[in-house]
């Protein structure tokens, strides 16, 4: 019997990889949307255990590659954030353990490369 669902299914899943890899966030959501669909549209089939396993292989694979991604993003905002801070002056320990901070001022002269 054929597994069209489940064949299709396994086909969005690596669509949906090759969209994380590239980053490409609004084919990503056309893919979720798809994506559902074709998971409730699964209980209508019977898929066989090679199925199952490659379609969990990919989510497990797509997942990890999610968090990545997420991860990335956080770091990346965590650091301009970072970079923000020091650019607003130095924060330093005064005699008397009070936090400090020394105002930096913006150069009146324009730097280029």
């Amino acid at each position: 019997m054929p597994e069209r669902i489940s064949d299709d299914i396994i086909a969005l899943l690596e669509d949906e990889r090759a969209a994380i890899r590239r980053a490409d966030f609004d084919e990503l959501e056309k893919l979720t949307q798809a994506k559902e669909k074709l998971f409730l549209e699964l209980q209508s089939e019977t898929p066989s255990q090679i199925a199952l396993s490659r379609i969990k292989d990919l989510l497990n694979t797509n997942q990890a590659l999610l968090s990545a991604a997420i991860k990335g993003v956080n770091d990346a905002r965590a650091r301009l954030l970072e970079i923000a801070e020091v650019q607003k002056g130095l924060r330093f320990y005064d005699p008397t353990g009070h936090m400090a901070q020394v105002e930096t001022r913006r150069s009146a002269l324009e730097k280029k490369a």
